[in-house]
């Protein structure tokens, strides 16, 4: 049995709390909300293919938004 990690992804449409499994991080069996995990595992959710609701069968897409900032040197 291979370990990974989790990220809980809220539905947009009925607000059900989904956990999808992912081999992308260092799978230290982890549990992430989707605002705090790893770059590598987002890069790993970002598909084309759509994560479907198990409540209300909502497709999911994952995207990545960039937001900038400004830093101190």
């Amino acid at each position: 049995m291979g370990c990974f990690d989790e990220v809980t992804i809220r539905c947009p449409a009925c607000g059900q709390t989904i956990m999808e499994q992912t081999k992308a991080g260092d799978c230290s069996m982890s549990i992430y909300a989707l605002e705090d995990a790893p770059a590598a595992i987002l890069d790993d959710l970002v598909s084309e293919s759509p994560i479907e609701c198990p409540e209300c069968e909502y497709p999911i897409r994952i995207t990545m938004i960039v937001k900038p900032q400004a830093i101190a040197y």
